[in-house]
């Protein structure tokens, strides 16, 4: 009988286990082979690296760059691959800065192909510890070589746009000298022409050259101030002015034009007791008043314009005013107002036709008004009138502006004495003019056609000032002061030099002023703009008024109505001389009295007689005195400051005017 002997052993969790082993080797080979899949199909750069260069991983798209296989590339050193020395210097770098620093490094780096076709990419190295404590280098590299070119050609195209814009200025300055010339010629003669006796049809076809030249500037000036505000080159300036003073000035500008459409143009100030004093810039706010203002006169036939202006903000807030000019003009169609701030645009194409203008005054305007920090809104009906609001902020005057300007009166209004100055203008025209302009006012001119001749003339002689064309043949304008101004003598290298000229783009003026020139003057300039240049440099500073000095007034207003008929002249003198006197002592019993609705009128009624001498320092008093209301508190000591400083001027302009009167 034979017997079997076994052992049994229980070999469950072996085969458990060794079931467990294949399926997590079964599970590592699916997840080895969904990360390979997933490197694959990204289309970056994956890739592991050591210190040395050696790839320890790679996905395709890193294959791909080298045109490799990854098998190629993997355990294979950067050195024996198709890149150049110079980019395997920096991949060297960067890849030992990682491990050095064990920090992350992202930078952009740039690879080579073979054919010279450079690619870009963002990179992103990081240090990778392995099991075995050593550190590698973890690349993820995104090719942004089309985001490269898009930003190539968006500079390009800047570059374009620049240079275009460039381009677009150079012809815009050139444009400019080239129609202001004549322009000065037209304007500045048609001026002295007027001075001289002249018939009625004489006179009537002067208005009309002078009426058409001085569009033809409106429309050039506007394109210019199209071009500063698309360029972003118009400079805002800060300055303390009183609101009063703008609104009142520029509703006198155009109140020849409303009168002679015989239309009414008010002005409705804010109340005595809001200050309206400011900080901001008075230039730009005129422009754009005088624009709106200017629209509304054109556009309306009759009936008015109002001109307000209102404080929106509490005391306690930030200053913001609203500036509405309302007018019962043609208006505006209702389909058309989202247009009517859009450049060279009008309502209608009839109205281009019968109202003229280049259709860009309000584009300015709402240039200007964004730019200084507002709004500007409309309102319109068609025939029965429009309303432009402009909303505007300011910051406080820093300081009180004095109650009325010292009168400066070194010489008499149109008279400088004897003065000798040179003239260093090429062109024939312009010569003539300024010789005779500045011939009238008492001065000897020498006369120099480039700025070697003017250099000349400057060392031989000495002059009270110097008139500078800008744009000469040969050593222009810019060139002859900055010589000028190395003169050995100081007194005569510090001789007031203006520039003159028909270039008025962004930044000239500021060029001059480096260059050395005390003024600036843009062609075609006004006679008066010139005179008070001039008066300005020769005047000693703090000039105060004498008692046997000129005053200042103009009769330059009368004369142009006059159209040389002196008789005319001398009556309007003699109407003002004696009817003024009285009105004063009206002035000055209503302040005794403390009447001050009768002050308010009788001031009013003295403000349209010194508008007509342009006896501007007084006007502001008169203005200040009108806005005088009953119920609130007065000053009674300014006020009567006030009164006197009128009664003192209109002694001294009377007396001038007695002199003016034949015997």
């Amino acid at each position: 009988m034979q017997q079997v002997v076994g052992t049994a052993e229980n070999i469950t969790h072996w085969k458990l286990a060794e079931e467990q082993r294949r399926a997590a080797n079964r599970t590592l080979a699916e997840q080895n082979d969904l990360f390979r899949q997933v490197i694959d199909t990204t289309p970056h750069l994956v890739y592991l690296k050591d210190g040395d260069g050696n790839y320890l991983l790679a996905n395709q798209a890193t294959a791909d760059l080298y045109s490799l296989s990854v098998e190629e590339v993997v355990q294979t050193n950067v050195s024996q691959l198709p890149i150049s020395p110079d980019d395997m210097a920096r991949y060297l770098r960067a890849d030992r800065q990682v491990m050095t620093s064990q920090r992350e490094l992202i930078m952009e780096e740039t690879f080579t192909r073979p054919n010279g076709e450079v690619v870009w990419f963002n990179s992103i190295k990081r240090p990778f510890q392995l099991a075995d404590g050593t550190t590698r280098v973890l690349g993820v590299d995104s090719n942004i070589t089309a985001l490269k070119e898009t930003q190539q050609a968006l500079r390009q195209a800047k570059e374009a746009a620049e240079e275009n814009a460039r381009a677009k200025q150079d012809f815009l300055a050139n444009m400019s000298h080239e129609i202001r010339t004549p322009m000065t010629g037209i304007l500045g003669l048609a001026g002295l022409l007027q001075k001289t006796p002249l018939d009625e049809r004489q006179s009537q076809y002067l208005d009309h050259i002078q009426h058409s030249a001085d569009q033809l500037l409106v429309i050039i000036n506007d394109i210019l101030a199209m071009a500063q505000l698309g360029a972003g080159k118009v400079r805002l300036e800060t300055t303390n002015f009183d609101l009063r003073q703008v609104l009142v000035a520029s509703r006198q500008l155009l109140l020849p034009k409303a009168a002679e459409k015989g239309i009414c143009l008010e002005l409705e100030l804010p109340p005595a007791e809001v200050s309206t004093l400011v900080s901001g810039d008075p230039y730009r706010l005129r422009q754009v008043l005088l624009n709106l203002l200017s629209n509304a006169v054109k556009f309306t036939d009759q009936g008015q314009v109002l001109l307000t202006c209102r404080r929106l903000s509490n005391p306690q807030e930030p200053l913001v005013f609203e500036f509405a000019v309302l007018d019962s003009g043609i208006g505006i169609p209702a389909h058309q107002l989202e247009y009517v701030f859009d450049s060279f645009t009008q309502a209608t194409a009839s109205t281009a036709r019968e109202y003229g203008g280049s259709g860009l005054g309000l584009s300015i305007s709402r240039g200007l008004v964004e730019l200084m920090g507002g709004s500007i809104t409309v309102e319109s009906r068609l025939h029965e009138g429009s309303a432009f609001r402009v909303t505007l902020p300011f910051a406080q005057a820093q300081a009180p502006l004095p109650l009325s300007t010292p009168l400066a009166a070194p010489v008499g209004y149109y008279s400088l004495g004897p003065r000798r100055i040179l003239l260093a203008e090429d062109n024939a025209v312009n010569q003539v003019l300024v010789n005779a302009q500045l011939g009238t006012w008492g001065c000897q001119v020498d006369i120099a056609s480039n700025g070697r001749e003017a250099l000349q003339l400057f060392h031989h002689h000495r002059y009270d000032a110097v008139l500078m064309d800008i744009q000469m043949p040969g050593l222009d304008g810019v060139a002859t002061a900055r010589l000028l101004r190395e003169h050995p003598d100081a007194a005569r290298a510090a001789t007031p030099i203006i520039a003159l000229t028909a270039h008025a783009l962004p930044g000239e003026a500021e060029r001059y002023q480096a260059a050395g020139f005390d003024g600036y003057v843009s062609k075609p300039f006004q006679e008066e703009e010139l005179f008070q240049t001039l008066v300005r440099l020769l005047t000693p500073p703090n000039t105060l008024v004498a008692e046997e000095s000129a005053p200042v007034y103009s009769l330059a207003g009368i004369r142009r109505l006059a159209h040389g008929n002196e008789e005319f002249i001398s009556r309007l003198i003699r109407v003002f001389v004696e009817t003024t006197p009285p009105i004063v002592q009206e002035l000055e019993s209503a302040l005794q009295q403390q009447n001050w609705p009768a002050l308010s009128a009788t001031a009013h009624h003295l403000k349209s007689s010194f508008a007509g001498l342009h006896m501007h320092p007084v006007l502001d008093i008169v203005r200040r005195l009108e806005s005088i209301k009953p119920g609130t508190d007065h000053d009674l000591a300014e006020i009567n400051s006030l009164v006197q400083q009128v009664r003192t001027v209109t002694d001294q302009v009377i007396a001038q005017l007695r002199r003016e009167l034949p015997d």
